[in-house]
Order: C-alpha cells, then structure tokens, then sequence
C-alpha cells in the first residue's frame, strides 16, 4: 500500500489510477493535516511509503515528513512537487527517500513504486532494518532504491 498526499483533486486521482493500475493499493489524503489525523489513528496501516505534494496550504510537505519521521522514523517518503522553486529545506529533505518533479510520465512513478516496494521487501527480508552510512533509509548496498539513487 502507498499513501498518497495532494491537495489537488485531480493529481491525486491521476496518481491513485496509476498507483492502482500498476498493481498497488493506494490510500488518499487531501492535506498533510488529513494525513496526521490517519497516523495517529487506530486504523493506520504501515505503507510501503508516503508519497506527498510539497506546496500544500497549511502544512508543506516537508513539514509533513518531519512530523512523519517522529512516529515512525523508517518510513520512506517521496516528495513529488511541481515547484523546483521551493525554498529548500536541508533537514527535511534528508528524510526523503527522492523526489519527482512534476510533470512526470506515469512509467517513472511506476518505476519508482518499484524500486520502493523491492527495498521494502528488502528489509522484510533480512527481518531488522539496516542502515548503510550513505543513505540512511536505504537497506545496505543491496537496496536498489539506494542504487537507484547513486545512479543520478
């Protein structure tokens, strides 16, 4: 499962269909403050990973993923955004596992989710989540997401 956080009805539709038609469940939310109200709810279920807008009214996206790495600090998160221009946040943007600048083509998000689902698969595998030094979301030198990002 994927979470997906847009405040844009019609970017979190397109991207639910193509989370759904890649074989995923997906999950939607339309606001960061949605999303926190569903994290610290008992129905909560662990994703693969959250994928959030950054400019967002109230709460930005990286102001989401801080507050997301407090409850559950292995979580991955990508950050899709449609304003390269954004003030760069440092901090927060080292809890992100990438991003994907808007407009993308389908086939990128849906290589994406795999590469998040094949690193979380990783870590269901070795049964305890291990770190290498430079990527600390990412499972040793094996992650293809890690390796997916030295390839940038």
């Amino acid at each position: 499962m994927f979470h997906v956080i847009d405040d844009e009805d019609v970017i979190r539709e397109m991207i639910k269909i193509i989370i759904s038609e890649a074989g995923y469940s997906v999950c939607c939310f339309n606001s960061a403050e949605a999303y926190l109200e569903y994290l610290y709810s008992p129905e909560f279920e662990m994703p693969i990973a959250v994928l959030s807008d950054l400019t967002m009214p109230g709460m930005n996206g990286y102001e989401l993923a801080l507050k997301v790495r407090k409850v559950h600090s292995h979580l991955k998160i990508l950050m899709i955004t449609g304003n390269a221009g954004f003030d760069y946040n440092q901090h927060a943007s080292h809890q992100l596992c990438s991003r994907l600048d808007k407009p993308f083509h389908p086939e990128k998000l849906v290589a994406l989710l795999s590469l998040l689902d094949q690193c979380e698969n990783a870590v269901e595998a070795k049964g305890s989540r291990v770190f290498d030094q430079q990527c600390e979301f990412a499972v040793g030198e094996q992650c293809p997401f890690h390796q997916a990002n030295q390839l940038k």
